[in-house]
């Protein structure tokens, strides 16, 4: 629960400071104005420095780069002391195993 908190925290100070919005995909910010603002559209790993975007004059924030989120496992399995080889796509098989354990629906691409 503290990194959502840190995460709506960060939202927050990025309205104040004249926040644009995520970077939104498609059409879908032309179809809902705005929508980059909202919290439920925010990153849950987001960039730690807004980006000016010159042409539009815009702040907006990206995620994460994905080699940061795996240099913290990889540092975590390390600390845990565990002596297989894990990481974020462990995880991702992890999670997909327990979707099919349960009755939960599950696409074929999960």
């Amino acid at each position: 629960m503290a990194h959502i908190e840190n995460v709506i925290e960060l939202h927050q100070k990025d309205l104040k400071a004249g926040y644009t919005g995520a970077f939104m995909f498609g059409l879908l910010e032309k179809k809902h104005k705005d929508c980059g603002k909202e919290l439920i559209w925010q990153w849950f790993f987001p960039a730690k420095m807004l980006t000016f975007v010159p042409d539009s004059k815009e702040l907006r924030r990206y995620h994460l780069h994905e080699s940061h989120v795996q240099r913290e496992i990889k540092e975590a399995v390390g600390k845990a002391k565990i002596l297989k080889r894990a990481s974020a796509h462990t995880f991702r098989h992890s999670f997909a195993t327990h979707l099919l354990r349960y009755p939960y629906y599950c696409r074929v691409n999960c």
